[in-house]
């Protein structure tokens, strides 16, 4: 595919509306009636402060949490109604299993959250793991109905509450957790944590002869015609000398076009702010923007050299053409736009912005399974990236996989969870990785992901 560009440098956020005024008595008050009209399980979905839900994070630290968020929207979700681990070849079909079963819930929404819905979190790894070591508490995937779910979307929000078979008729634990949460979101985010930033951290990385015979292995096998890309990736062992607090890490990675999560499962938390969906869902419209090549914006402050760079305009265009047939062959109407510079921060990325309409609703997961991995994360061809990164890189956990959210009514964002790190305790794993092609160079290559690596080692308390 022949990229033609806009030389466009993306950088400011549109203002988000005024919020209507909330009241926690009007919330209560629904929620109360909802829960006595019906006995079994059920969602209620009432208005909420329109606070960022980083701060239902910061007060409320016990248990299952999910946090996923941009400039104006963001969602989060605490706790576990009913949930399924995905495990194996199957687990996108699992999913959709699940996403079908779930669509079923009696729902009562408040007048003022119409078109509101139920909303299901999920993540998958980036391929089925033969040894999940650190990952153990988070599996092959997992799709999960939570109990609460807050969600803010330009000045307005929601709060769903999700009650599961075996709960009783008495609303009171509900009300009290509702009371806990808006007192959350009304306290606002982790500044305390953030202002404060960690302390002794100290990185340990692959050294560049490692990385160097794995990328001359990679272009070895390209030059025999048994690949065209491959990406690769390498991770960072961070030490501290006190545990980390990830939902400060979140707040310091966020900036503007960066998409900041945070998933808690056990005394595990993966946390990153990746630049890149895999797509968004709207009814019978997907869309996603097709990232590949990276530039230093501190040399490059336009970005211009990537247009320029024949090898970043090839890698580019083996994620754009690889998106555009996936989605044809679900039977969509595709359209790609001229390619821009996305900004993240002090980073720039070749972007280019794909939209379809289907012929028919699909569920988000098929589409995931479709598209996952692109070649931005995977390779060219995808079995024989997908064999070589299994065979020469430890499992990569949740790192590249899809993550993020379904609602019941069919509409879905799904992140790649790129420039993240898993976090345990004291140590923390960060992750980052680069298309290897057959112009590439062991240097450059290791210098891009340094240049990936950073903001998430600034925010763990590196110094770089």
């Amino acid at each position: 595919m022949t990229l033609e560009h806009t030389e466009t440098l993306l950088r400011a956020s549109a203002p988000e509306d005024a919020s209507p005024v909330v009241t926690r008595e009007e919330s209560r008050a629904f929620l109360r009636s909802a829960l006595a009209e019906h006995e079994r399980e059920m969602s209620v979905v009432v208005p909420a402060p329109a606070a960022p839900g980083v701060g239902m994070l910061a007060r409320l630290r016990k248990g299952a949490a999910f946090h996923v968020a941009s400039t104006d929207q963001s969602l989060t979700a605490l706790g576990c109604t009913r949930s399924v681990a995905l495990a194996g070849d199957e687990r996108f079909e699992q999913a959709t299993t699940f996403y079908e079963r779930e669509r079923e819930r009696v729902v009562r929404a408040h007048d003022r959250c119409r078109g509101v819905a139920p909303i299901l979190t999920c993540g998958f790894a980036f391929a089925p793991m033969a040894e999940r070591d650190v990952w153990t508490s988070f599996g092959d995937g997992a799709v999960t109905l939570p109990r609460w779910a807050h969600r803010r979307e330009r000045g307005r929000a929601a709060l769903v509450f999700s009650r599961g078979p075996d709960e009783p008729r008495d609303p009171s634990f509900a009300l009290a957790e509702l009371d806990a949460i808006w007192d959350a979101l009304e306290a606002g985010g982790a500044s305390q944590a953030h202002a404060r930033g960690p302390s002794g951290a100290r990185a340990s990385h692959v050294d560049e002869a490692r990385w160097t015979r794995s990328i001359e292995d990679v272009r070895a096998r390209i030059g025999r015609g048994d690949a065209e890309k491959i990406v690769v990736a390498r991770r960072s062992i961070v030490v501290a000398d006190q545990d980390f607090d990830p939902i400060a890490i979140a707040e310091r990675l966020a900036r503007p076009f960066a998409n900041v999560f945070v998933i808690r499962r056990g005394s595990a938390t993966f946390v990153g702010a990746t630049p890149e969906h895999l797509f968004e869902k709207r009814r019978l419209r997907v869309s996603m923007d097709a990232l590949a090549g990276t530039v230093s914006l501190a040399c490059d402050p336009r970005g211009s050299s990537l247009f320029a760079s024949e090898k970043d305009r090839s890698e580019h265009a083996f994620v754009v053409d690889a998106i555009v047939e996936r989605l044809t062959g679900l039977g969509a109407d595709v359209s790609v736009a001229a390619p821009v510079i996305r900004t993240i921060g002090d980073i720039g990325h070749l972007a280019t912005p794909i939209r379809a309409a289907l012929a028919r609703d699909v569920s988000p997961f098929t589409i995931a399974e479709r598209l996952h991995p692109t070649p931005a994360v995977g390779g060219v061809p995808r079995e024989t990236a997908l064999s070589w990164i299994a065979e020469n890189e430890p499992d990569r956990g949740w790192y590249a996989g899809p993550v993020g959210w379904v609602d019941l009514d069919g509409n879905a964002e799904l992140l790649v969870a790129l420039r993240s790190a898993l976090v345990i305790g004291a140590r923390a794993i960060a992750y980052a990785g680069c298309g290897i092609v057959d112009a590439s160079r062991p240097p450059a290559e290791y210098a891009e992901t340094s240049l990936k690596l950073a903001p998430m080692l600034r925010a763990l308390g590196v110094a770089t």
